[in-house]
């Protein structure tokens, strides 16, 4: 078990060949599908919830656990299903199979019927953000000092470093704003398998003093990154309803700027704008607009908040979660039944 989750307690089960290979992969999913039933015995749960559609839901599904439901998270039902026949035929067959499938967007429900989900399993439901650890405020000096965002304006970006979120049209249209706002930074916080790739198509641009990398930052550490910028930048070519990370954003009072991805443009209203994926230009635009109107920033960050307020606030979505939880256990007569 793992410490520092409480009160949740975290069992950790290892795979045990770390290879991405065919065999290593079979071998592992055997060995996991296992130690996966050996403890769902132990912990005799009253439901099993698998985030995400991959091999993580295939767990369930081979347990021969129920009830168990499933909630993608967007890129692996939207994405990642096309990238091999077999992770589609076992996705789909989860999916099929699940008790309940729980959704962030209108998007996913129209892949998960396209998939052959029965529409009376499918729940939609934001994931929700923590309003009381997201929120506006004004970040330690210390932390502006430090990484050199005293005196300019700040855009920030915290998707990870994936393809998928194509950060490199970011830094892209970072090189447009500098030209006429020189002494803006750009926070990109995460990290991931294009990190080095992002770093150096910064430095050859020449806007590599523009930027800064912390890396990967736990959720308080998130929080003083966001309330440290005056706009937010999303350029993700794929989501599922509204991003977590750009939920978060909202509820610190940012104004955003997005891709239409997931239901982000029925999101948004007058707190930011949607703008073409893969368009630089078109983000400078929009960036340098809200940094030069600082009443409109402000008044598109105050809105922001007030909707994550009423829609994303974790503390009522929760109350709805663990109603499709009662709902879903009462629901079945024989408690952990096989």
């Amino acid at each position: 078990m793992l410490d520092g989750y409480e009160p949740a307690i975290v069992h950790q089960l290892k795979k045990p060949f770390a290879d991405s290979g065919v065999l290593a992969r079979a071998v592992n999913l055997w060995r996991l599908r296992g130690m996966v039933r050996r403890l769902i015995k132990q912990i005799q749960p009253d439901l099993v919830h698998a985030q995400t559609a991959g091999s993580y839901a295939w767990m369930a599904m081979f347990s021969g656990f129920h009830p168990y439901m499933v909630t993608p998270t967007g890129s692996d039902v939207l994405v990642d299903i096309h990238q091999r026949a077999l992770d589609r035929f076992f996705t789909i067959r989860t999916l099929r199979r699940a008790d309940l499938v729980h959704g962030e967007g209108e998007d996913t429900r129209k892949v998960l019927l396209r998939l052959g989900v029965d529409a009376r399993k499918i729940a939609i439901m934001p994931l929700g953000v923590d309003v009381r650890k997201y929120a506006p405020g004004k970040p330690p000096r210390e932390f502006m000092e430090r990484h050199g965002l005293i005196g300019g304006k700040v855009v920030v970006s915290t998707r990870t470093f994936h393809p998928i979120h194509d950060l490199e049209t970011m830094i892209r249209s970072a090189a447009i704003v500098l030209r006429e706002a020189p002494d803006t930074k750009f926070l990109l916080v995460g990290d991931g398998v294009v990190a080095e790739a992002l770093r150096e198509l910064a430095r050859s641009l020449g806007i590599e003093r523009s930027f800064i990398f912390p890396g990967y930052v736990n959720e308080e550490e998130m929080a003083v990154c966001l309330q440290a910028a005056d706009v937010y930048v999303s350029t993700s070519l794929s989501d599922s309803g509204i991003p977590a990370s750009t939920a978060e954003a909202m509820a610190c009072g940012l104004p955003v700027i997005s891709t239409d991805a997931g239901d982000i443009s029925q999101r948004i209203g007058d707190g930011g704008y949607i703008v073409p994926a893969k368009s630089p230009a078109a983000i400078a635009e929009k960036v340098l607009r809200l940094l030069n109107h600082d009443e409109e920033r402000r008044r598109a960050g105050r809105r922001n908040r007030l909707y994550v307020e009423e829609h994303v606030n974790v503390y009522v979505v929760m109350k709805q979660m663990e109603n499709l939880y009662s709902q879903l256990v009462d629901q079945f007569s024989a408690r952990g039944r096989y």
